[in-house]
């Protein structure tokens, strides 16, 4: 019985997707942990929710007009609204992070 040679495909699927899973692996061990966002701003009441929930209240330095929910989210800073943000306020609360909802852009 005669086999079929070898063709770039196979060749691709054998040698070369192995190494680059190595590599991968590589990379992501010697990686540089980042440290976490310290200031974030939520433009969301559900992700502020979230946040608080997950014990990540303390870091969240901005809320939306909507926020209402936990009582401590009340008390910080407004950011505005999804629709009219108030991007001079995003700039002095100095986040390092800005967490966007998604069908909120």
């Amino acid at each position: 019985m005669r086999t079929k040679p070898y063709g770039w495909k196979t060749i691709i699927k054998k040698l070369l997707t192995p190494q680059l899973i190595v590599f991968y692996l590589f990379l992501m061990a010697f990686q540089e942990a980042h440290a976490a966002s310290q200031r974030v701003i939520s433009t969301s009441p559900a992700i502020t929710e979230i946040l608080f929930a997950l014990g990540a209240g303390e870091r969240v330095v901005g809320v939306t007009d909507y926020c209402s929910f936990p009582k401590k989210a009340c008390l910080l800073p407004s950011i505005g609204g999804p629709l009219n943000p108030s991007t001079e306020t995003w700039i002095a609360l100095k986040p390092d992070l800005i967490i966007v909802q998604e069908d909120s852009v």
